[in-house]
This record gives C-alpha cells, structure tokens and sequence, in this order.
C-alpha cells in the first residue's frame, strides 16, 4: 500500500522510450560502429519495441553514420551481406533512458515548468470535438491507448504560456 501512495502522488520511475530527444536523452536504440570511420553511434529502434497502433512493429534493417553519411545495413543473425555493401551486424536494441519524476515539485508555490525541463505527461486529445471536425471523440479515447489506458509522452519543455513556437530553415524561434 505505501508503494502505490509514493508512486501516486510523490515519485514515478519512467522509461524514455522513443529517441526523440537524442542526444541528450536516448530511447529504445542500437550503437552502431560506422564500418568506414569508425565512428559509434545510437539508431532509434523504438520500432521494433513499441508497437505502432494498428500496424505492430517495424524493423530497422539500416542507418546513415551522422559523421561520414555512410549508408550502412544491419545484419541479422546468418544474413550476409553483398560485395562491396557497407554493412554490420544488427547489435541489437538497448532499453531507453530512465528517469525519476517528482509528481509534487510543481504543486509547491511559485514552482512552475521552466523551459528546457523535462517533462511527463498525457496525450491532451482532442478536449474540444467542435475545434477539429464534428464528432471526434473527446480525451482520453482521442489520443495514444496501449490496454485502454492513455500512454505517457517525456518531452523537453520549449514553448511557455502565451508563447508561439516556430521552426525556420532548422531554427527553432520563439515569438512571444
């Protein structure tokens, strides 16, 4: 009883599980050694863990080494490779990122999000069915279900209240 009151209202431990904020935080991936530079590198393999609603998992069977742009294949197990193709064996996925969130620290007066925080939260759906298209389901059915229960998003914080957030040519701008 205690464990469920701590993980309710104090702490919850998650797993990162996609590598959308590589580099800094890394899900589900696959180092990598670049054949031609020698370079180490991760591949998001979220894929092949997390499945896609509706479609299952998908295999990542090649990757582009980011220092020499090599195009590399991965190998399974007994799978050759063609003369003269860049290619290694699959290492394989490795678990995401783990992270220790404190549920209460934003209740605590003048504590808010700051930006750059990590932060965890519920897909928001679609609270509002008047605002996208007529009879969309309202929040939690709208957004991401894994066994009918919402699924967690982990996130950087960049926009705050009352901010627009743009991309430009790759740059991130803030306009307030």
């Amino acid at each position: 009883p205690i464990l469920l009151v701590l993980k309710s209202f104090v702490a919850e431990a998650f797993v990162i599980p996609t590598g959308s904020m590589a580099e800094t935080l890394y899900g589900y991936q696959k180092l990598v050694k670049c054949p031609t530079c020698t370079h180490l590198f991760p591949v998001n393999c979220s894929s092949e863990v997390e499945q896609t609603p509706g479609a299952g998992t998908f295999t990542v069977s090649s990757c582009t080494c980011p220092n020499c742009l090599l195009g590399i294949r991965l190998l399974k197990p007994n799978e050759q490779s063609f003369p003269d193709e860049p290619a290694v064996q699959d290492p394989g996925c490795t678990t995401g990122d783990r992270v220790l969130v404190g549920k209460y620290l934003y209740d605590l007066p003048g504590n808010s999000p700051q930006r750059f925080d990590v932060v965890v939260f519920k897909y928001p759906g679609n609270s509002n069915p008047n605002e996208f298209n007529l009879g969309s389901p309202r929040f939690p059915t709208s957004g991401p279900q894994r066994n009918h229960t919402p699924m967690n998003y982990i996130k950087r914080l960049i926009g705050l209240p009352g901010e627009t957030i743009g991309l430009k040519g790759g740059k991130l701008y803030r306009i307030a």
